[in-house]
């Protein structure tokens, strides 16, 4: 991945593929199944009207020394694993619109007194941002960060990663942070 970051060109998207397989849901959705790692949802599976199912989760993008982000992913699986929630799905089995939820992050150093409260050697510490892409300073990380779902009566599912390290946010979801729909950049599907 190029890391010259002197421009915000830096884009990290959805594939063609993975929006593909993103376009079943939009028949309608007859599962969701929220899935726990430690104290927060780690992935979200779906089960479509059509009978295919479909797993977001959280991939890890090293953009360099101190910096890493996480775009939300999409495969045609359903793996199997304990801690499995069951979101309701009633509502969602007409037509749905999905909508990419897109973000920027980027880092900032550490202010004097920031740094004092660090554990370690401090010298080069950094925050890292999150915001929306067109707020986003210069050297930002532009990137696909998660689905937001609505059916024509009103329900929405909105899924998301979060803030940290491979976790995601998940609305309807009690064991999980509101995702901050704020910083979002919306694009149809």
């Amino acid at each position: 991945m190029d890391t010259d970051f002197g421009m915000n060109l830096h884009l990290l998207e959805l594939s063609d593929n993975e929006k593909s397989i993103l376009r079943c849901l939009q028949k309608g959705i007859a599962r969701i199944e929220v899935y726990k790692a430690g104290g927060y949802p780690d992935r979200v599976c779906l089960l479509s009207q059509g009978g295919t199912w479909l797993t977001l989760q959280v991939r890890c993008v090293d953009i360099g020394p101190r910096f890493e982000v996480f775009p939300i992913s999409v495969s045609q699986n359903r793996p199997e694993s304990s801690g499995m929630h069951e979101i309701d799905a009633t509502g969602f089995n007409g037509p749905c619109v999905i909508t990419i939820l897109r973000k920027s992050e980027w880092t900032t150093p550490c202010t004097e007194e920031e740094k004092r409260g660090l554990i370690g050697d401090a010298s080069n510490a950094t925050i890292q941002h999150e915001g929306s892409p067109e707020e986003a300073p210069e050297g930002s990380v532009t990137l696909d960060a998660g689905i937001d779902i609505k059916d024509a009566s009103g329900g929405r599912l909105l899924v998301a990663t979060s803030m940290f390290p491979y976790a995601l946010c998940v609305s309807g979801c009690d064991f999980s942070e509101i995702p901050p729909s704020e910083i979002y950049e919306f694009s149809l599907l």
